[in-house]
């Protein structure tokens, strides 16, 4: 949300509000990419990143290999090494994502100021859908 657009008494109680309670107030950055890496080489690739840059993956879905679906947190101040070690990952990110990637909030420096985050890749290619067997069930 724009600043501008914030109520004058919201703003202030942002102002006034201590910023290690600040996390209080969910912060969620969401990244789309694609690339054209196999997808259990990216998978790795992609978990290796989150952790290096100081973040732990929470969630990861994995939709045949058409997509992954990644959430995970991290301190804010390590987007930027995020996007960089993602990139490196051979992961392409559409220019919102990009953008918000470049973009390190003015509490970054703040030990509390965590983010929680969602990637989300496409895997583009010819192959044919994953077939998963599932055992049967007896009874």
């Amino acid at each position: 949300m724009d600043q501008s657009c914030k109520p004058a008494a919201v703003q202030r109680v942002v102002d006034q509000t201590p910023r290690c309670y600040r996390f209080l107030m969910v912060r969620f950055l969401l990244l789309h990419g694609f690339t054209r890496e196999p997808r259990s080489a990216v998978w790795t690739r992609v978990k290796d990143a989150i952790q290096f840059s100081g973040g732990f993956v929470l969630q990861a879905t994995a939709f045949s290999n058409k997509s992954l679906a990644v959430s995970f947190e991290l301190p804010a101040a390590r987007i930027p090494d995020l996007g960089q070690r993602l990139s490196d990952a051979s992961i392409v990110f559409y220019e919102d994502s990009a953008a918000a990637l470049a973009q390190v909030p003015e509490d970054a420096a703040d030990d509390c100021s965590d983010l929680t985050a969602m990637l989300n890749v496409a895997f583009l290619h010819d192959e044919p859908d994953e077939k998963t067997e599932v055992p049967s069930v007896p009874g």
